[in-house]
């Protein structure tokens, strides 16, 4: 996995890292306002936390959801706000970036990025979303990822400039879009998630939280999370 040591350390958790383009506090509520659309009469606590970098964030997570109850909102160095769940996909949350962008006008990058079987099988993902100046809803898709046995690709929406379209002719499909190609797009747009100086642990992250979730909700550790990635690694090494 690529990326400063930590996220090695608690692979795959930092294997999606969404962006939000704001400032936290902002961010922070526009989470909290689309999450209590969905719950509805669901109480949700909004609370800060000074952890001081990611290994302590990741620590601080004790129960793993199927769907995400916990979100946290993290300052950066840059434009961006990263938006992390404590989902156990570890595919980050793409329907609440869109509805970010859709319902509250805030520019998002749903991104995921990794070269090794992790809870699903290799793969990398980005997304792009913002609202045109006419008003309009405006998406960026570029995708790579591993289907048993073979690759798929597939790109929707007008490029950026900031993309090298020479690498989506690449006869291995794995390598049109791959772990590097992804995060040194996302550095090209001003975002580094995986490493710790792109973020501002001197400010609070903000924490949206959901109280009292369904028993039909999923609880697991981060054991669990490893016994899923080992397999999937196991199944890699058979086929290859």
């Amino acid at each position: 996995m690529r990326g400063d040591r930590i996220f090695h350390d608690w692979f795959p958790l930092g294997v999606a890292i969404d962006l939000v383009e704001g400032d936290v506090s902002d961010v922070a509520e526009a989470v909290r306002t689309q999450i209590g659309r969905w719950t509805g009469r669901e109480r949700l606590e909004e609370s800060e936390s000074s952890l001081t970098d990611w290994n302590s964030l990741f620590s601080s997570v004790d129960v793993f959801t199927n769907v995400p109850t916990k979100f946290f909102c993290i300052p950066t160095n840059s434009q961006w706000t990263a938006l992390w769940t404590n989902c156990f996909l570890c595919d980050g949350y793409d329907s609440l970036c869109l509805c970010l962008t859709k319902n509250h006008g805030l520019r998002t990058i749903h991104w995921k990025a990794s070269d090794e079987p992790g809870v699903f099988q290799p793969g990398s993902n980005f997304c792009h979303r913002a609202i045109s100046a006419g008003g309009n809803l405006e998406e960026r898709t570029v995708h790579c990822s591993q289907q048993d046995s073979r690759w798929v690709f597939h790109e929707i929406g007008a490029a950026f400039p900031e993309e090298d379209l020479s690498l989506y002719q690449a006869r291995a499909r794995r390598n049109r879009f791959n772990e590097e190609v992804s995060i040194e797009l996302l550095g090209r747009l001003g975002a580094k998630p995986r490493e710790q100086q792109f973020y501002d642990f001197s400010r609070p992250i903000r924490i949206v939280e959901r109280i009292g979730f369904p028993d039909t909700v999923s609880r697991e550790d981060f054991a669990y999370i490893q016994t899923r990635v080992d397999h999937h690694k196991q199944r890699t090494m058979r086929r290859s």
